[in-house]
């Protein structure tokens, strides 16, 4: 359970980077006049980047083991 943080936590900042445009006009500009969002948005593609390297590791650490000796035909 807690390799899965790192994963959820880098989606949840995705999230907020793709969500905070989409809000209404006055609380996008509040979020957007803010220091944390200007250091978010330089972070943008750090963010992405290790998001998806977080979450491709996970899910092949769990992955289901295969039993090859099941498949070969000797």
């Amino acid at each position: 359970m807690l390799v899965n943080i790192l994963p959820a936590a880098s989606v949840g900042l995705v999230g907020a980077l793709l969500v905070v445009p989409l809000l209404p006009a006055s609380a996008a500009q509040d979020i957007i006049n803010s220091s944390l969002w200007d250091q978010l948005t330089r972070a943008q593609s750090l963010i992405v980047g290790i998001s998806a390297l977080a979450c491709l590791c996970v899910l092949w650490v769990q992955r289901p083991k295969t039993n090859s000796s099941k498949h070969a035909k000797h």
